[in-house]
């Protein structure tokens, strides 16, 4: 015999008790007294929820055809069971099994609700996927404010498994509220026409979150301010895990069913308002205004999906936080190159995003602006991003404030552990390799402090201002032997021999990216730009390539590629000393080029047929 069968045999027991009490008490239903039980008796028991309900409904209950009003009842025997110090409600697994709610059940502290222990993401509506056969029913009557609804200061020890929980579209209720609650959870369970929120807690500590699946909730979309599916006030030490919680306002066949409340986008998927040091783990928020809109310090949240927001993909205002491996896919979709998937909003500072995607998708009319939008870094206090990738975006992968008071925040950081101070002239490279500047205002190094012979420091210029590195040989020798002044955004190479720092040659690999495409006419290439251009359309002159020494060092390489047919040729042209002709290209052939400092250039290569 399975476990099953043993589960469905003590259910059965049970219930033929209830009859059998009832009987012997000529009929009369003993709700919220002993149920032939002491007080005693019960504590720490399993106890049927048929014991609530009269036994003569039993068969009609279980085949969901009963439509009594079951609140009294189940109240009766959560109490009892908290006021014995506690135990488990088993409702019977069995997905036909519907039990109504016209007003709110009260939890106790102690007290549990147990339906089918499905190991599982979330039961769901079907008849077999994800075993949503097997999951009893809580379902709201008309005018029910919610079908949980806690009235304890703070409630302790609470939890609801494996049951599915059914609002009224239109009825203004709500799923399961719980203003405070320490030590409990919610794992298994689903949710679906609702208005009001299908979980919302207000201050929740030490709580378990797993495994849920939420459809059509949040269906009154008039809000005055932010709601969501999954709303949590306040998360503090605690988890959410798996789940799917949506919002239902789009559909990607005929848009959204009632457009964004507005700017604001108040209606989310996942919320989380305050809190501290808790997880957001492998969680989808999906067909709201934003899939996950979170603010609690201190957050780690991994392997989310934010699918087919109206507004933002993922709204983050929170500090001190990690946001790894996210994904945001086809958000945006209710105005075009407005929104962002992944929106860092200002005093959300100090965080740290790693791996995190956004996907949208081409033949979408409506596609978001940037990949990432940062509001809230600062030169004090940046925001790091390393390995942000996205695709079919309307704008640039990264966006952040520039000028004004907004002159000091922070640019990508892709891996810099390290931030030169501002203004310091002399900066110390101790144990470190990687560093930036951030400046809001321009500097002159004139020597890295603290380096031993042999170390190797990689620097970045992300600031408005000019960041010169001086050109000294006793500290500081660089390729041009004049100062150089960095280019934003490109990497810069010394080494320390001797104590003195030399810089080394860029190695810009002729195939690191993507070529530019010039037509039929003349081009001038630099260094700090693409390095390969390629002429593809038939020329009708000659046609020359001029090789600026504009940010050039030596070492630098462009690749210069003819393509095109036509009788006439590509002439490549040195801008620098020695200007003149150093290669030129027929159809089919190409040259490359490398600096032999910022002065000149001389050829690498002949040209020779592709």
């Amino acid at each position: 015999m399975n476990a099953l069968d043993l589960a469905a045999r003590g259910l059965a027991r049970r219930a033929l008790q209830a009859q059998q009490t009832l009987a012997s008490n000529g009929g009369a239903e003993q709700v919220g007294t002993s149920f032939g039980y002491s007080a005693q008796q019960r504590m720490g028991e399993t106890v049927s929820i048929l014991e609530a309900v009269d036994a003569g409904t039993h068969n009609a209950v279980l085949a969901g055809t009963n439509d009594d009003d079951h609140v009294a009842a189940i109240q009766a025997l959560v109490d009892q069971l908290s006021t014995a110090g506690g135990g488990i409600i088993e409702v019977p697994a069995k997905g036909s099994a519907r039990f109504n709610f016209g007003s709110p059940l009260v939890p106790k502290n102690n007290v549990g609700l147990r339906g089918a222990l499905h190991q599982g993401v979330g039961p769901t509506y079907g008849a077999t996927l994800y075993g949503g056969n097997a999951f009893p029913l809580f379902e709201a009557l008309p005018g029910c404010a919610w079908i949980i609804e806690s009235s304890e200061d703070t409630l302790s020890q609470f939890s609801v498994a494996g049951i599915k929980f059914e609002g009224v579209t239109g009825g203004g209720g709500g799923g399961i509220h719980i203003p405070d609650a320490l030590r409990g959870g919610i794992v298994n369970c689903a949710f679906r026409f609702f208005d009001e929120q299908a979980i919302w807690g207000g201050r929740i500590q030490c709580w378990l979150i797993q495994d849920g699946m939420a459809t059509n909730c949040l269906q009154n979309h008039a809000r005055s301010e932010l709601a969501g599916v999954l709303q949590i006030d306040d998360l503090i030490d605690s988890h959410i895990i798996r789940g799917e919680y949506g919002a239902s306002l789009y559909d990607p066949d005929t848009g959204h069913n009632s457009g964004l409340t507005g700017a604001d986008m108040y209606c989310a998927a996942v919320v989380t308002k305050g809190g501290s040091n808790s997880w957001i783990l492998d969680v989808i928020g999906e067909l709201a205004d934003v899939a996950f809109d979170v603010a609690t310090p201190n957050l780690i949240m991994r392997g989310c999906r934010g699918d087919l927001s109206g507004g933002h993909g993922f709204r983050i205002r929170g500090t001190d936080g990690q946001y790894t491996g996210n994904k945001s896919f086809r958000s945006g979709q209710d105005a075009d190159a407005i929104y962002s998937d992944f929106h860092v909003e200002p005093g959300a500072i100090r965080n740290m995003f790693i791996g995190n995607q956004g996907d949208s998708v081409a033949s979408d009319p409506n596609r978001v602006l940037h990949i990432v939008e940062d509001a809230g870094s600062t030169f004090a206090s940046p925001n790091t991003y390393l390995g942000t990738f996205g695709i079919n975006q309307r704008g640039s992968t990264y966006s952040f404030p520039a000028g004004g008071a907004n002159a000091a925040n922070v640019a990508v950081l892709q891996g810099f552990p390290e931030i030169f101070p501002n203004g310091d002239t002399t900066p110390s490279v101790d144990n470190q390799d990687k560093f930036q500047w951030l400046s809001p205002s321009a500097v002159s190094v004139t020597m890295f402090n603290d380096g031993v012979p042999g170390q190797t420091l990689t620097i970045r210029s992300n600031a408005g201002a000019t960041v010169t590195i001086v050109h000294n040989a006793a500290n500081i020798v660089n390729l041009n032997a004049a100062n150089r002044i960095l280019i934003a955004n490109r990497d810069y190479q010394y080494c320390n021999v001797g104590g003195v720092w030399y810089e080394q040659p860029h190695q810009h690999g002729i195939s690191g990216g993507a070529a530019t495409t010039s037509g039929d006419a003349d081009a001038t290439l630099t260094a700090n730009g693409s390095t390969t251009r390629r002429w593809t359309s038939a020329l009708t002159a000659d046609r020359t390539a001029t090789l600026s020494v504009t940010g050039a060092s030596k070492g630098d390489r462009l690749h210069v590629v003819r393509d095109a047919a036509g009788a006439f040729n590509l002439l490549v042209v040195n801008s620098g000393p020695g200007a003149g002709t150093l290669a030129t290209l027929a159809a089919g052939t190409f040259a490359i080029a490398e600096f032999d400092g910022p002065t000149g250039s001389s050829p690498r290569r002949d040209a020779k047929p592709q």
